[in-house]
């Protein structure tokens, strides 16, 4: 799957500096006129059609498929991204940028891979872990279309952040992340115990509208050396409790939490973004796995003044 090959004579290049309408105009011509899809809307909405690109216009309206393609090229030019992981992007993208907005119906997951140049099995683990983050839902017999706003999956998230004057979940936006090994001992030490190291995957994200959070997470460097081989966008924009469970069998079943409000310190501002002095929660959470042994501790950090937290 990480491995796939694109099919002969249609591959995606990685580009370091795309010219946005030549990048535009070759990924055009794969989306056949007879191939193009309508995205309709749920719930009675009205359809909306995808209309085909003026290739006079690099800004025009283009069928989706093309600006899927067009990510994800963009995503691949990043070195260390795979196939697996820029198709999830491009569509997180696309959901974000209200490119595809909920209740839209998506192409088929055959359909992408032809059109993407991945193979299906590539599409079929992104669908997954986009299902996970709760940004679409898979129903046999209506295909996927993109979830509600509101719309998170229980069995993935231990709490919710909304906004507290709409009440409306609020998503975790683009992550920018990275992974290293460290020695220090804190309040992971304590909690995951091990002699050997510890691994941090440190996360800055923003929440809509502009609301800087960010988030440490530790685990032990004898269970999760792996994640140091990995590109950190490999991380970007997915939920890491079934990642890990995935690439390191670290499968957490429980949490438990403690949130107190703080102050931002120096370091936090010029690491996570945060506003110097402002208010914040911080919420640690222990997870455990099925024998009760230690799988992570994570640290985030969240404007306590227009957040409102969930459990």
């Amino acid at each position: 799957m990480l491995g796939d090959r694109l099919p002969a004579g249609r591959p995606v290049r990685n580009l370091a500096a795309p010219d946005a309408a030549a990048v535009q105009e070759r990924l055009f011509r794969r989306v056949s006129e007879p191939h193009r899809h309508r995205l309709s809307r749920a719930d009675g909405l009205h359809p909306r059609s995808v209309r085909p690109a003026v290739m006079s216009e690099p800004t025009a309206d283009v069928p989706i498929e093309v600006r899927l393609a067009e990510s994800m090229e963009r995503f691949l030019s990043q070195s260390g991204c795979t196939k697996r992981s820029a198709v999830r992007l491009a569509l997180s993208e696309a959901i974000h940028a209200g490119d595809l907005r909920p209740g839209d119906l998506l192409p088929s997951e055959r359909d992408l891979a032809d059109k993407l140049g991945v193979s299906l099995g590539t599409v079929q683990a992104a669908m997954q872990q986009l299902q996970l983050l709760g940004r679409i839902i898979r129903r046999r017999g209506d295909g996927t279309r993109v979830a509600p706003a509101d719309l998170l999956p229980e069995s993935t998230w231990h709490f919710r952040l909304r906004d507290p004057t709409t009440g409306n979940a609020l998503r975790w936006g683009k992550a920018k992340v990275a992974i290293d090994r460290i020695d220090e001992a804190g309040d992971w030490s304590e909690f995951l115990g091990g002699s050997d190291g510890y691994i941090r995957i440190r996360r800055r994200f923003r929440l809509p509208p502009d609301r800087p959070t960010g988030a440490d997470m530790y685990l032990r460097h004898d269970s999760a050396a792996a994640l140091l081989r990995i590109d950190p966008v490999e991380l970007a924009m997915v939920n890491i409790r079934p990642y890990l469970a995935a690439r390191c069998n670290l499968q957490a079943v429980r949490a438990t939490h403690e949130v107190v409000t703080a102050t931002v310190s120096d370091v936090e501002a010029a690491t996570f973004d945060l506003e110097r002095g402002s208010t914040i929660f911080v919420i640690s959470a222990r997870a455990y796995g099925v024998d009760d042994r230690p799988i992570y501790f994570q640290r985030i950090l969240v404007p306590a003044e227009n957040c409102a937290l969930c459990f």
